[in-house]
């Protein structure tokens, strides 16, 4: 088949009618594809992928009603235009065919200047259908990727803070209805900005962008991270008590530490931890009450000397 030559899929039970419109599809630069019963055309419509199909009412196997019937069901060949040319022409059978699902209905002996002209029609309808599905498509993921970058953080994949809020807010009222406490944790890289001011910011993106694939391989499934800020990351435990939230931190803790951090041509090796500040959402305060108190949490396991987990306790 010639590359975007328009395929006209044609059924006829009549040989002579079948060479004859074929000869007549082929006038008009498309490429033929003859089928002499119903079972051929719902054979062939799998593999020949048509963009058309004229359709005989009259044949011996299966009508030409029903074999578009069949068309119409199957979301594979639903969307493909069929005609009816046919000697049955009353007004019952004309209103059968558009039920059916035919978009045309040309009777026998057809004009050939009008079936040339109705073929081109419609032929010219499905491109244009087409090309708009895929402009929609087109459309729909750029706003998909949009979407995506807009609640991503660029740098490391993570969700950023508007995509936080969304799975915080979820989480708020899953606690109205079950009362379980979730975690809130605000973690930092320790003596980032020596990192920075040692080997180079391109290190410390190294830095961060390990660190978060470490954290989504070491996390479970339902927890949330997301780069809060600078080397700041807000992570969020749902439906976690205490010593599950311990579990996950020490773990991720463990994980951060023992990784061989490695940068540029000389393969530096560089120490790299994180401190952590917990807070559990209980319903008593908001949750940017809780997000302050989890950087209390932080800062005061900064000043004991970092590396640590600490979690904020009522003064």
């Amino acid at each position: 088949m010639g590359e975007n030559i328009p395929v006209v899929l044609v059924a006829d039970d009549t040989v002579h009618n079948l060479q004859y419109l074929g000869t007549v599809i082929e006038e008009c630069d498309y490429e033929p594809i003859l089928a002499n019963c119903g079972l051929q055309v719902l054979e062939f419509v799998r593999s020949v992928k048509p963009d058309i199909i004229l359709l005989d009412v009259i044949m011996p196997d299966i009508n030409g009603y029903d074999v578009c019937r069949k068309l119409k069901a199957d979301p594979e060949t639903a969307e493909i235009p069929v005609i009816f040319i046919t000697a049955k022409k009353n007004e019952e059978d004309i209103v059968e065919g558009f039920e059916a699902g035919g978009v045309d209905y040309i009777a026998k002996p057809f004009n050939s200047k009008e079936l040339i002209s109705r073929l081109k029609t419609h032929i010219e309808l499905k491109i244009s259908r087409d090309k708009l599905k895929e402009y929609v498509k087109k459309i729909e993921k750029m706003m998909n990727e949009l979407e995506h970058l807009s609640r991503t953080d660029y740098l490391t994949g993570l969700f950023n803070r508007m995509s936080f809020y969304d799975h915080v807010n979820y989480e708020l009222k899953r606690f109205k209805r079950n009362q379980k406490p979730f975690a809130i944790v605000l973690a930092d890289i320790d003596h980032f900005k020596s990192i920075n001011d040692t080997y180079g910011h391109d290190c410390g993106d190294y830095i961060l962008k390990t660190i978060a694939a470490i954290s989504k391989q070491t996390m479970r499934e339902q927890d949330v991270i997301t780069r809060w800020g600078g080397e700041e990351f807000l992570l969020m435990l749902p439906e976690t008590e205490l010593k599950g939230a311990l579990v996950v931190l020490e773990r991720l803790k463990k994980n951060i530490s023992g990784f061989n951090f490695v940068y540029g041509i000389k393969e530096q090796k560089i120490q790299v931890t994180l401190t952590y500040g917990v807070y559990f959402y209980d319903g008593s305060k908001t949750i940017e009450e809780v997000i302050r108190l989890a950087d209390r949490a932080l800062y005061k396991g900064k000043a004991k000397g970092k590396n640590c987990i600490v979690l904020h306790e009522e003064d």
